[in-house]
């Protein structure tokens, strides 16, 4: 729990940081800043200043609590309601490359990284891999749930990886990951973020996926992993999709001649 403001002047960015990675490693706990109770001169604000705090520590605990351990309620129910009986997969998967820059002043570096995640339908857990440049060596960091994940990354002080490392490493980690996946579920699906993928995954273009020929480099998807589904995820202002609706309205009828009074039509 930290003010934006110390001494009518912006926190020091790096305070923060080094907070998370001090209770990360020390503590072994997950984190999430919270703003403090503001100055108030008056008694409403003052109880105005109090209630937006309890509703932020609120928010704070529920993200703590649900969102960062990776408990999806009801996801596996509803995989095997969607999918006939012995075809359903035993994971959802995902792929998204991470671009951080760094901030100003902060003595950081920007980083760029490669998230694999998916969820266990068996206990309905997100789990989390992460593929990442330490040094001179490019490093798997191992499937963990999320809310050990969080807490892994949190205690990271040495990440380097830039874009040029991501375009060079992207393709070589996302094979070995998906063989993992396959091994482990044959059916598994994979859902691609295409706004972080688009300079990464190249082959897996509009023309590529109406062919039924999309690929990961020279490695062909169909072959590789054919009874795993992949599915591109596009979204933002640059991939709108038409969405068509139907609108129904009725009307009640009166007559205005003798005075206002329904016509039941």
């Amino acid at each position: 729990c930290a003010p934006k403001d110390i001494g009518k002047k912006p926190e020091d960015v790096v305070n923060r940081r080094a907070a998370i990675h001090a209770i990360c490693s020390l503590a072994n706990a997950s984190v999430h800043h919270v703003l403090p109770i503001e100055d108030a001169n008056t008694l409403a604000r003052k109880k105005k200043a109090v209630a937006s705090y309890i509703h932020r520590v609120q928010s704070a605990m529920m993200d703590v609590m649900l969102a960062h351990s990776g408990y999806v309620i009801g996801a596996s129910d509803f995989v095997t309601s969607q999918v006939s009986d012995g075809n359903a997969p035993k994971f959802i998967c995902g792929v998204q490359a991470l671009r951080r820059q760094a901030q100003r002043y902060s003595g950081e570096s920007p980083v760029c990284m490669v998230i694999y995640s998916r969820i266990n339908l068996s206990a309905n857990i997100t789990e989390v891999n992460y593929a990442y440049k330490v040094g001179n060596q490019t490093n798997l960091s191992g499937w963990m749930p999320l809310s050990k994940g969080l807490i892994w990354l949190g205690c990271q002080r040495a990440m380097d990886g830039d874009e040029d490392w991501l375009k060079a490493e992207f393709m070589v980690q996302t094979v070995k990951v998906l063989q993992d996946i396959q091994a482990q579920d044959p059916r598994a699906v994979v859902f691609i973020d295409w706004e972080t993928m688009m300079g990464l995954w190249r082959n897996l273009t509009d023309a590529s996926l109406q062919a039924n020929a999309p690929a990961l480099g020279h490695l062909a998807l169909k072959n590789a992993f054919p009874l795993m589904s992949f599915a591109r995820l596009r979204y933002g202002r640059n991939a709108k999709l038409p969405v068509r609706s139907l609108s129904k309205t009725a009307y009640e009828g009166f007559r205005e001649d003798t005075g206002r009074a329904p016509t039941g039509e």
